[in-house]
Protein backbone atom coordinates (compact mmCIF):
# COMPACT_ATOMS: atom_id res chain seq x y z
CA UNK A 1 0.00 0.00 0.00
CA UNK A 2 1.49 3.11 -0.97
CA UNK A 3 0.90 6.42 0.56
CA UNK A 4 1.55 9.88 0.19
CA UNK A 5 4.98 10.95 1.68
CA UNK A 6 3.69 13.88 4.39
CA UNK A 7 1.65 11.11 5.76
CA UNK A 8 3.89 8.81 6.92
CA UNK A 9 4.56 9.09 10.55
CA UNK A 10 8.20 8.44 10.34
CA UNK A 11 8.59 10.87 7.63
CA UNK A 12 7.01 13.70 9.63
CA UNK A 13 9.09 12.43 12.98
CA UNK A 14 12.30 12.94 11.17
CA UNK A 15 11.45 16.55 9.83
CA UNK A 16 10.92 17.36 13.42
CA UNK A 17 13.69 15.97 14.58
CA UNK A 18 15.80 17.81 11.97
CA UNK A 19 13.96 21.20 12.63
CA UNK A 20 16.93 22.14 15.17
CA UNK A 21 19.61 21.67 13.15
CA UNK A 22 17.66 23.11 10.00
CA UNK A 23 17.39 26.57 11.82
CA UNK A 24 21.08 26.54 12.95
CA UNK A 25 21.85 26.07 9.24
CA UNK A 26 19.19 29.03 8.30
CA UNK A 27 20.71 31.58 10.98
CA UNK A 28 17.88 31.19 13.22
CA UNK A 29 18.88 31.42 16.98
CA UNK A 30 17.47 31.25 20.19
CA UNK A 31 17.78 32.92 23.44
CA UNK A 32 18.52 30.83 26.98
CA UNK A 33 14.82 32.16 27.30
CA UNK A 34 13.37 31.09 24.26
CA UNK A 35 14.76 27.06 25.19
CA UNK A 36 13.56 27.16 28.46
CA UNK A 37 9.90 28.14 27.07
CA UNK A 38 10.29 25.48 24.05
CA UNK A 39 11.65 22.83 27.39
CA UNK A 40 8.62 23.59 29.35
CA UNK A 41 6.09 23.47 26.74
CA UNK A 42 7.22 20.21 25.22
CA UNK A 43 7.37 18.94 29.12
CA UNK A 44 3.44 19.96 29.17
CA UNK A 45 2.78 18.99 26.03
CA UNK A 46 4.21 15.46 26.58
CA UNK A 47 2.40 14.98 29.63
CA UNK A 48 -0.79 15.72 28.72
CA UNK A 49 0.00 13.25 25.27
CA UNK A 50 0.82 10.52 28.41
CA UNK A 51 -2.24 11.35 30.42
CA UNK A 52 -4.65 10.76 27.31
CA UNK A 53 -2.89 7.71 26.32
CA UNK A 54 -3.24 6.11 29.68
CA UNK A 55 -7.26 7.27 30.25
CA UNK A 56 -7.69 5.95 26.72
CA UNK A 57 -5.93 2.62 27.37
CA UNK A 58 -7.54 2.30 30.38
CA UNK A 59 -10.82 2.12 28.89
CA UNK A 60 -10.20 0.52 26.10
CA UNK A 61 -8.22 -2.42 27.75
CA UNK A 62 -10.09 -5.70 27.76
CA UNK A 63 -8.08 -7.94 30.61
CA UNK A 64 -7.12 -6.86 33.83
CA UNK A 65 -3.77 -6.39 34.85
CA UNK A 66 -1.62 -8.46 36.88
CA UNK A 67 1.87 -9.34 37.73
Amino acid sequence: MNKYILKSKTIIGALIALLPAVSVLTGITFTEDDTVMINQTADAIIQVIGGVFAIYGRFKAEGKVYV
